[in-house]
């Protein structure tokens, strides 16, 4: 039996008024993750502040299908008396606003991380240039995926696409430290390029939006 591939809600963005920055984690905490959690269909709920790079908060939702959106239970939580005047309060915090709905399309590294084993999270946006596409994920999910879990600290890979909104690829590592940092060890990468490397991710990538997040406390 084929397995279907995993789903990921990708949400990002900023606070309007950073003043107000523990009052929202402590909503998010405390009632916008258990609320999640205890949806059917939605597998886990993480969410994250931005170490480097921006938007400064993102979080992660794994899905068992698009369908886990749909359900009776998951609208409600859009209108009263699910919805709270608190709930509409915060989310109108947000700006910068970004959503996307993912498909996986590969993984590397520990089929199961144990959260303990988990400090941070390396996440990377890239979109190659048209007419590069077939010849960049050949690539990324056959050589640097595996070059990024051999690095000391990277312990788990995955990567999702979305068809409809941007960002259309996105590269999750988890890292063992929040200020993980690739080190030497990626330099060396860099500095010794295999052919794939300079043919297929130099010439097909003329962007990126690499930021590196850590889990809220």
């Amino acid at each position: 039996m084929a397995t279907t591939p995993a789903t990921l809600l990708f949400t990002a963005g900023d606070l309007a008024d950073p003043a107000r920055e523990d009052e929202f984690t402590r909503w998010y905490d405390g009632r916008h993750v258990p609320q999640r959690r205890a949806l059917p269909g939605f597998l886990s709920a993480r969410g994250w502040q931005a170490v480097d790079g921006g938007p400064k908060f993102m979080a992660l939702y794994e899905l068992e299908s698009p369908d886990a959106m749909k359900t009776e239970a998951y609208q409600a939580l859009r209108v009263p008396p699910v919805q709270t005047d608190e709930d509409k309060a915060m989310v109108g915090l947000f700006t910068n606003p970004l959503r996307s709905l993912m498909t996986e399309i590969a993984s590397a590294g520990l089929p199961e991380v144990p959260a303990v084993e988990v400090g941070g999270l390396l996440v990377v946006a890239l979109q190659p240039e048209p007419g590069y596409e077939e010849a960049f994920h050949a690539w990324y999910n056959t050589e640097h995926i595996n070059q990024m879990i051999g690095l000391p600290g990277v312990v788990g890979a995955r990567r999702y696409v979305c068809e409809e909104q941007k960002p259309k690829y996105l590269a999750w590592y988890d890292v063992a430290d929040e200020h993980f940092e690739p080190g030497p060890a990626f330099q060396e990468i860099v500095a010794n390029p295999t052919p794939w490397w300079g043919e297929y991710c130099l010439e097909s990538l003329r962007s990126g939006q690499p930021e590196t997040a850590h889990r809220l406390p």
